[in-house]
């Protein structure tokens, strides 16, 4: 049975109308920036989101489509002194500029105390922004939502009837246009488009499993993959405490262990070399990649209109850069800020944050174990998020013996600190798979973990 939605028909825009409408949005954007100068603003900035979603919620046999479009506006004035306020709503309202002026400038003007970071916008392009491959992909631009849902259905029609009542899939995709302008001269625009699969199963034994797959747009295939990756999970054997001498941890249970490094990295300044500590294991190079082609947080520009680059936070587990760094150091690919939204102002953040992919696949990796567990679902109890303390950790998988993965799936339990699985990495495989963790995208292979003793 399918719910009917307004979603499912949507006549007034095309994904082609879509992506056309950037010049319009960077003409609004300027008369907002010159309305706040008008008013007393020394500098101004105007940072312009729109989106289109949908939503496919499958549900023992029944289907719900839902949609939306969001259009959003941020203004920042600055003083000149390196304060500035902010104000933030839904475009749409005649009045929409007079009333963001006067309370972004009302936020300014009972600002106290010194300046803040940053001093002013960013300035004016000094060339042109790098052009990304693989940020929009027609299944999600151009596909309506009926298409999708019979995609979807359709990628699962080859899993056994029994498994499907327990399994909940949701399906939400969209296609986002930011445009950015400033007083210093800065026009620039650019689109993605973004999609997230999430399956729950509940367990006949007790619990609830969860997987996701994002990308760019999402396809039968990996639709169905996710589907059978969760289901061999099911009714998994009793919860036996182990000792993880040895453990390969699959690419679907590494987003867990990544938190934890994006949050080691975002917590602290580098230290100098000479006391620099390791984070993480030799084998464990991590960078920030913004312009990575088909990267589902690649941006050509961060959030405040900052070209940014490629950078390198751990070479082989040793910490050497941050994503905080001043701009007044005037390095390529220093400070870069995030909007998690319209509403938000920039904060140091992630794009794809990646652990470098080694040489071997994942079989090659098992074969040269003698003996571990390898884990395709991972979680930890930990109330805290240091690195060093130890957590409890439940995974679940199956047994290694000489190079095999054999036996029936089964729940292990083990406890150990996040530094310590970290500084255990011996080796990562070929490949990439990416989780979302607000705006931040983590990319990671498998991993083959000997946490240190």
């Amino acid at each position: 049975m399918i719910e009917k939605n307004p979603a499912d028909k949507r006549p007034e825009q095309t994904g082609d109308d879509f992506l056309s409408a950037g010049p319009r949005d960077l003409d609004q954007a300027e008369s907002l920036m010159e309305e706040a100068l008008l008013a007393g603003a020394e500098e101004a900035e105007v940072y312009l989101k729109s989106s289109r979603t949908t939503g496919i919620f499958l549900q023992s046999g029944f289907a719900t489509l839902t949609g939306g479009n969001e259009r959003g506006v941020a203004l920042r004035v600055f003083d000149g002194k390196g304060r500035w306020g902010h104000a933030h709503a839904s475009w749409g309202e005649p009045s929409l500029n007079r009333r963001l002026v006067g309370d972004a400038l009302g936020v300014l003007k009972n600002l106290s105390g010194g300046s803040t970071r940053p001093l002013a916008p960013a300035p004016r392009l000094s060339s042109p922004l790098p052009q990304i491959e693989g940020l929009i992909d027609p299944r999600v631009l151009r596909g309506e939502p009926a298409e999708k849902r019979d995609i979807l259905q359709g990628a699962l029609r080859g899993i056994s009837p029994e498994s499907l009542p327990p399994l909940g899939i949701a399906l939400r995709d969209g296609v986002s246009r930011v445009a950015l302008v400033n007083s210093r001269g800065l026009k620039a625009c650019f689109h993605r488009t973004l999609a997230l699969l999430t399956l729950t199963l509940s367990q006949t034994s007790g619990g609830t499993l969860v997987a996701e797959r994002v990308g760019c747009g999402i396809g039968r295939e990996e639709i169905a993959e996710t589907a059978e990756e969760i289901l061999r999970l099911r009714d998994s054997q009793q919860e036996e405490a182990i000792a993880p001498q040895g453990m390969l941890l699959k690419s679907s249970a590494a987003p867990v262990l990544m938190r934890w490094l994006q949050t080691e990295i975002l917590s602290a300044e580098p230290e100098p070399m000479e006391a620099a500590r390791s984070i993480a294991s030799e084998a464990v190079d991590l960078v920030d990649d913004p312009l990575l082609a088909g990267g589902i947080a690649s941006t050509p520009f961060d959030g405040e209109g900052f070209p940014i680059h490629r950078k390198t936070l751990l070479k082989s587990g040793i910490r050497i850069g941050s994503l905080d760094e001043s701009r007044s150091t005037g390095s390529a690919g220093g400070s870069r800020s995030v909007r998690l939204s319209y509403r938000d102002v920039p904060a140091p953040g992630g794009t794809n944050l990646i652990l470098a992919p080694g040489r071997r696949a994942c079989s090659e990796l098992i074969g040269g174990m003698e003996r571990g567990v390898m884990l395709a679902a991972l979680e930890h109890d930990a109330r805290d998020h240091e690195p060093a303390t130890v957590a409890q950790w439940r995974g679940i998988g199956w047994e290694v013996r000489d190079g095999q993965v054999g036996g029936n799936c089964r729940r292990f339990l083990f406890r150990a600190a996040p530094r310590d699985l970290l500084q255990g990495v011996v080796e990562a495989s070929s490949g990439l798979r990416f989780s979302l963790r607000r705006s931040t995208a983590l990319g990671c292979g498998d991993l083959l973990i000997r946490p240190r003793a």
